[in-house]
């Protein structure tokens, strides 16, 4: 097994490898009745390496759409339980590459972004991000390739209320390609693209030097994008609002009263609240703060509250214990 996701209808979908570099599968499974409710091979030579923090399974009535790590998109149904591989338009070209961005379904089709490389054709630091828009059936509707090119990946995508699609872009590939691509390539700096929802550039904009942006949330009116701003795997410590009016995005920045660190393996989601305010949630399992419109922390809930003892021996004589809930220094 190498992912689990939960489907919106609330269904669990596994996603796995039948044995090394053999067919993968994805098996939906109703908990309520333990039924296993379909199961899908995926064609071609197994699913590959997959990011925990993905979720690369969508559904349209009984088509089931997955989007593996390296750009291949594949398609299946009730009907026809091997999922069939969709042509997006690269690999055409020798020392062809590609990477996965995300994907999502928007009313009755579907979004998928990727970063591609053609180096034979293009150079190579890669032809950098793609958004292609599909319908339930697998045919392209249309396809959307970043004027700027380079080592710039699709980090996340959003649909607004009106149908304009807000994507994330991150020119720092050090996670994704390695230290001597990022050598070669790096710019480290993040920008955000606005499309028409049929795939026209309405308008883009860096986002401020010194801020990163983590994953982007819908706010309630579905009008604007909330993300939370700070430095990578270190801490976030400003809300931002971002609109897109006519040609142009506006950002409203909400500093915190003060700095939330953050993990490594942590995702920062900031939801806009109708009452006003902020919900900033840092996971999966550590902390949800909320936040007033000026960005002063009113509230803070521990989402892991129940912490193994940790126990460290020392010589052979007795064991020394932690008790996180209460600090409190246990000898046996």
């Amino acid at each position: 097994m190498r992912i689990w996701q939960w489907l919106p209808d609330g269904r669990l979908a596994i996603v796995g490898n039948t044995a090394p570099r053999e067919n993968g599968y994805i098996r939906i499974i109703n908990l309520k009745t333990g039924i296993e409710e379909d199961f899908y091979l995926v064609g071609g030579d197994g699913v590959g390496w997959i990011d925990w923090r993905d979720s690369p399974i969508v559904m349209i009535g009984d088509a089931v759409f997955f989007l593996g790590s390296y750009g291949n998109l594949m398609r299946g149904t009730a009907e026809r339980r091997l999922m069939a591989d969709i042509d997006l338009g690269f690999h055409t070209e020798e020392y062809a590459d590609a990477a996965s961005g995300t994907i999502l379904v928007d009313r009755d089709s579907v979004l998928v972004s990727w970063w591609e490389s053609v180096p034979s054709k293009k150079g190579y630091c890669g032809d950098g991000p793609v958004v292609a828009r599909l319908s339930a059936e697998g045919d392209i509707l249309w396809r959307w390739r970043g004027r700027q090119g380079g080592d710039n990946f699709p980090n996340d995508m959003v649909v607004l209320k009106d149908g304009t699609v807000l994507i994330l872009v991150e020119g720092n590939s050090l996670d994704r390609m390695g230290s001597m691509w990022e050598q070669a390539c790096g710019h480290g700096y993040e920008y955000l693209v606005a499309l028409s929802p049929d795939g026209r550039e309405i308008a883009r904009r860096s986002i401020p030097r010194g801020t990163w942006l983590q994953k982007l949330s819908l706010g309630w009116n579905g009008k604007e994008v909330t993300a939370a701003g700070g430095y990578p795997y270190k801490y976030v410590n400003e809300v931002m609002r971002i609109r897109v009016e006519g040609a142009y995005l506006k950002f409203d920045r909400v500093p915190l009263s003060r700095i939330v660190p953050i993990g490594a393996d942590d995702d920062v989601v900031a939801t806009s609240l109708e009452e006003g305010g902020f919900n900033v949630e840092v996971g999966p399992h550590s902390v949800r703060l909320r936040i007033d419109e000026s960005g002063e922390i009113i509230e803070s809930t521990d989402l892991n509250p129940r912490r193994e003892t940790s126990c460290h021996p020392q010589g052979n004589r007795y064991v020394i214990c932690s008790d996180p809930r209460t600090d409190r220094r246990l000898h046996q």
